[in-house]
């Protein structure tokens, strides 16, 4: 918890990334507020996520973020061809509040992001709005797709910037009741693959991992299959 008077007015539930030896040191560390200015928000967004500090006074404190993951990239081709954005011990993290990813440096920079306005690009345009997603990761070596993002894309409400009868106040701006399994080229932005259905729909938690044979194994963590 702690206060960043740029980006709101009250005590933070802010993200700390922590990397802990084996002896217990911390050796690495990286706090989101700090680079709020990298994270992609808009104007209106930021005035978003500043006014919403008064709705959060009651609560005692701000989850403005709420990075559900965080996970090494790993080994992968495009580190191997040089892109040093994917080098395997940066870490990829998922705001479920922002509906946005993004790859942490080891400088602490933000160098490769998905979000959140998904409008930005026609690539982004023909992935769609991902809202309150989870266990965004880089699928492994030696799996089919190794190398492309795999992302559980919730649905439900989430999202900042803009007002409109669901939201009001512009929190919770981006609203849809099914959820999506995408697997996106972190490089190009192609939408790969992707698996939903108009019964297919869990609000929170939840994951997918791929598998050798090709399938994915899919998770609904709120109803539990």
């Amino acid at each position: 918890s702690r206060r960043h008077p740029k980006v709101a007015d009250v005590v933070l539930e802010d993200v700390r990334l922590i990397e802990v030896s084996w002896n217990g040191d911390i050796v690495w560390e990286w706090v989101a507020s700090d680079h709020i200015d990298e994270l992609g928000f808009s104007a209106d967004a930021g005035k978003v996520i500043k006014a919403a500090s008064a709705f959060n006074k009651a609560r005692g404190s701000y989850d403005w973020l709420h990075v559900n993951s965080a996970t090494y990239v790993g080994p992968n081709q495009w580190f191997d061809r040089g892109d040093t954005r994917f080098a395997p011990n940066n870490v990829i993290i998922s705001s479920r509040e922002a509906s946005l990813l993004a790859i942490v440096g080891r400088d602490g920079t933000i160098v490769w992001r998905l979000g959140p306005d998904f409008s930005e690009s026609k690539e982004l345009r023909a992935i769609g709005q991902i809202i309150g997603q989870h266990h965004a990761h880089l699928i492994p070596k030696g799996l089919p797709g190794a190398g492309n993002l795999l992302v559980f894309d919730n649905g439900g409400a989430s999202g900042y910037g803009f007002t409109n009868p669901i939201a009001p106040d512009g929190r919770g701006a981006f609203v849809r009741p099914t959820s999506r399994v995408l697997e996106i080229n972190p490089l190009t932005l192609e939408l790969v693959w992707s698996y939903s259905n108009p019964r297919f729909f869990s609000t929170n938690i939840s994951g997918a991992q791929r598998l050798p044979n090709g399938n994915t194994l899919v998770t609904a963590g709120a109803g539990g299959r």
